[in-house]
């Protein structure tokens, strides 16, 4: 563990691979909203849904029974303390021996919106932002034939900002568009959860990107 987290910031884009390369970690995962941050997971004792990524929290709620639709009515009104929570993804999965030695990069399409990521136990940063990312290099921490454990702490947008912090006049230093926030802008919430899916792309150390295209006319970010 580490006290000062690094920020994973997003110099690239990794193109999901196709077939072995690519492993899919969309699906069921369990999730738990804590009172507050914890410095490891391992103190969670008890996960309390199943959630299905991607999707928000407030949907995994409310297909778990827990709440009412969240548009009908005032029913939103029922989910004011899911912004004030910190959510808990966990997820286990394991790995066949043949990717070992290759680049194992840990890519999230979308995590809304303050996230720290653990894998194996190792803390391995933290990331702000919900339109991609953090995508990052794990192969040392990635057990190889054998179970592998990924942990993801989510918070929304307004977590931490002032008791009347509102998107629409973008109080605070997150700028979320008001539609993106809240549902179709009429409903008054803030939408947290891993909202796009979760891969770990297997790339060789020595590869070859758009083979047989002119180079300059590719995205000018790295593609590894």
């Amino acid at each position: 563990m580490t006290d000062t987290p690094r920020t994973l910031w997003q110099p690239y884009y990794i193109w999901p691979r196709a077939d072995a390369p690519h492993l899919d970690l969309s699906g069921e995962w369990a999730l738990h909203p804590a009172g507050a941050p914890v410095d490891d997971p391992a103190q969670i004792s008890a996960w309390e849904y199943t959630a299905r990524v991607p999707q928000t929290v407030h949907w995994t709620l409310h297909a778990a029974g827990t709440l009412p639709h969240p548009y009908y009515h005032r029913n939103i009104k029922d989910y004011a303390w899911v912004e004030i929570k910190t959510w808990y993804y966990r997820r286990a999965f394991d790995l066949p021996v043949v990717q070992q030695g290759k680049l194992a990069f840990l890519c999230f399409d979308g995590a809304d919106y303050f996230s720290r990521v653990w894998l194996n136990g190792m803390l391995v940063g933290r990331h702000e932002g919900m339109f991609g990312g953090p995508m990052v290099e794990v192969s040392e921490l990635l057990r190889f034939g054998a179970a592998n454990e990924l942990v993801v702490e989510i918070q929304a947008g307004s977590f931490g900002q002032a008791a009347d912090w509102d998107a629409r006049t973008n109080k605070g230093r997150v700028i979320k568009p008001w539609g993106i926030s809240r549902g179709s802008s009429a409903e008054d919430y803030m939408s947290v959860g891993l909202w796009q899916g979760v891969r770990i792309e297997f790339v060789g150390a020595a590869h070859l990107r758009r083979a047989g295209r002119d180079q300059r006319s590719a995205h000018p970010f790295l593609h590894p």
